[in-house]
C-alpha cells in the first residue's frame, strides 16, 4: 500500500514538571508519540521522552511556569521529535511525508 494513505495521529504531552529551587531550575519531562494506521491496523510508532531544564527560573508560579512549559517546552522538544521520525523514516525506508510544523499554544 502506498504510505500516503496511511493515517498519522501524533500527540505531545507534559508528563512532569519539577522545581529545583536552591539552584533556580526548572525540569520537564515531554512524551511524543506518533503512530502510522491503516484501518485498524498499526503499522509503526514511535515514542520519545525528552527532558528538558531551564535555569534561572525564580519568581514564576506554578500555573505560569506550566503555560512555559506547555508552550516553549513542547515547541522545542517538537523540533528534536520531528528530526528523529524522519531519520527514522529515512532508516525503515517507509517514505512517509515529515511531520508538519506547528505553532504551539499551551493547555490553558
Amino acid at each position: 500500500t502506498d504510505p500516503q494513505n496511511h493515517v498519522r495521529k501524533f500527540d505531545g504531552q507534559v508528563v512532569q514538571i519539577a522545581r529545583q529551587t536552591g539552584d533556580n531550575l526548572c525540569l520537564a519531562e515531554i512524551k511524543w508519540t506518533v503512530s502510522v494506521v491503516l484501518g485498524k491496523k498499526k503499522l509503526a510508532k514511535c515514542d520519545a521522552h525528552y527532558v528538558i531544564i531551564y535555569d534561572s527560573v525564580t519568581d514564576a508560579d506554578e500555573d505560569s511556569l506550566r503555560i512555559f512549559i506547555e508552550s516553549v517546552g513542547r515547541a522545542t522538544a517538537y523540533s528534536y521529535f520531528r528530526g528523529l521520525c524522519a531519520q527514522l523514516d529515512w532508516a525503515g525506508g517507509l517514505r512517509l511525508p515529515p511531520l508538519p510544523v506547528h505553532q504551539f499554544t499551551p493547555n490553558l
